[in-house]
């Protein structure tokens, strides 16, 4: 007989409809995100006299990506972002918008869930957080956006002295 058994930061809530941790064929349901170790087991004879064989698989349960609030920043040309870090995987920033990202923040790269963008232009930028899970076939990704508003700081101009009008 098999029976499956697993290592991974939360527990089997449910093996699949009509299923248990008995059936080669389960279909785990787990109650947190990360990488888990399923081992199937087969024990053939009694465990004292018999002999049992056994193969590992990984699995990696990734959430779903969330870029965070939408922000209006005023006077300034840089902003924290507020990306969920992900649990398994790799969590990338990228960007559209009128200018560039100079950088990502001291100490802080694309990959940095809470990256300080450093762009080089005012306007309406969206970043988009996306979680890959994986290379390759069966790999998957999710991704989520935020708009950051930059505005630059208000500038009424120079006192104005006006002679013989009423209007400026």
């Amino acid at each position: 007989t098999g029976t499956w058994t697993y290592i991974g930061p939360g527990t089997v809530t449910d093996w699949g409809t009509g299923k248990d941790a008995d059936d080669f064929d389960a279909e785990p349901e787990v109650s947190l995100y990360g990488d888990y170790t399923f081992t199937w087991t087969i024990q053939n004879g009694p465990i004292a006299t018999g002999c049992s064989t056994s193969d590992n698989v990984l699995i990696h349960f990734a959430e779903q990506a969330d870029a965070g609030p939408e922000q209006f920043v005023c006077a300034t040309l840089s902003a924290t972002l507020a990306g969920n870090d992900p649990s398994t995987g790799m969590g990338t920033w990228t960007f559209t918008g009128p200018g560039s990202v100079v950088n990502w923040g001291s100490g802080k790269t694309a990959n940095d869930h809470d990256a300080q963008p450093l762009v080089d232009a005012y306007g309406d930028y969206t970043f988009t957080w996306t979680i890959q899970n994986g290379t390759g076939a069966g790999s998957c990704s999710t991704f989520d956006n935020v708009l950051v508003h930059f505005a630059e700081q208000a500038d009424a101009g120079p006192e104005q002295f006006r002679c013989a009008t009423l209007t400026s």
